[in-house]
Parts: C-alpha cells; sequence; structure tokens
C-alpha cells in the first residue's frame, strides 16, 4: 500500500506459542515508510499469545492521513459537478460518493451530499452552478467526506 490508501495506527502482531501467527494481523499504509517498533516490548496473555504494537509514521502531504489541505485547481467558471467528477476519477483519490462542504461568512454550507436522499435532492442543483456563483473565492477550503478516507479531507481551491 502507498500513500493515500487508509493508515492505521498501530500493528497488532499475534503469535501462539511459537506456532504460526493465529489471530489476526491489522496492516495498514504507513505512507512507504516500514513500520517503528514501540518502545514497548512484547505482551503474553493468559493463552501464550505474543503482541507487539509498531507505530505507522505519516506523511505531512498524504491526504488519507494528514490534515494538511490539499491543492485543488479550477476555474471559477468550472462547475461544482467538475469538483465532484474529479475527486471520484483522480487516479490518486477515487472517492465513491464524496460529501462537499465548505464556510461562507462564517456558517458551514453543505454544497453536495448524496448519501441522505433528501440532502441530495436539495443540494443537487448546486451540481451545475460555477465555483464563483456557489461564492467559493481562491484560497477557500473545501471539506470532503468520502468512504474511503478515514477522516475529512481539507482541499484549498486555486482559481486558474
Amino acid at each position: 500500500m502507498s500513500c493515500g490508501q487508509r493508515p492505521v495506527g498501530s500493528v497488532l502482531w499475534a503469535e501462539s506459542c511459537g506456532q504460526r501467527p493465529v489471530g489476526r494481523v491489522l496492516w495498514a499504509a504507513s505512507c512507504g515508510q516500514s513500520p517503528v517498533t514501540t518502545d514497548e516490548g512484547p505482551e503474553h496473555d493468559q493463552h501464550c499469545t505474543v503482541q507487539q504494537q509498531m507505530r505507522l509514521p505519516q506523511c505531512e502531504d498524504c491526504s488519507a492521513c494528514s490534515q494538511v489541505p490539499q491543492g485543488m485547481h479550477f476555474s471559477p467558471s468550472a462547475t461544482l459537478q467538475d469538483v465532484l467528477d474529479y475527486l471520484t476519477d483522480s487516479a490518486s483519490l477515487q472517492m465513491k460518493s464524496p460529501a462537499i462542504t465548505t464556510t461562507l461568512d462564517g456558517k458551514n454550507k453543505t454544497l453536495y451530499l448524496q448519501t441522505v436522499a433528501s440532502i441530495e435532492e436539495r443540494t443537487r442543483p448546486n451540481l451545475s452552478k460555477t465555483l464563483k456563483e456557489l461564492g467559493l473565492v481562491d484560497g477557500q477550503e473545501l471539506a470532503v467526506a468520502d468512504v474511503t478516507t478515514p477522516q475529512t479531507v481539507i482541499f484549498k481551491l486555486s482559481f486558474t
């Protein structure tokens, strides 16, 4: 796995009394870096299971690991549908049903959310509006939530 895929904070390795590993082994993306063993030694439980936890390093620029805003470049005349297409079609993002929100005049505004039918119906007209018509400006932050990411991804809009 590489950056952009689901990271997990620790790895659990279980091994039973010298036999092959049993139970679960949790593994996750570590942004192309190797996991780092913690200072804590392995623990043994009453079933002779050995557990070792490892920290997974995080990349500052990884959209799945980080809350550092990611760049997003569009023309002010691009529509919200163009943004949605970028989020779903981009090889590095591959979102399934992104929910897009922002802050306008100090208030949170849902620009598009398709997973709740009543909200999708109310926000669908936004898809044909330009970014300028939606009141978005250069430098605007868009918060995008999707089932493919463990946390909301923040994008900083740059007009081209």
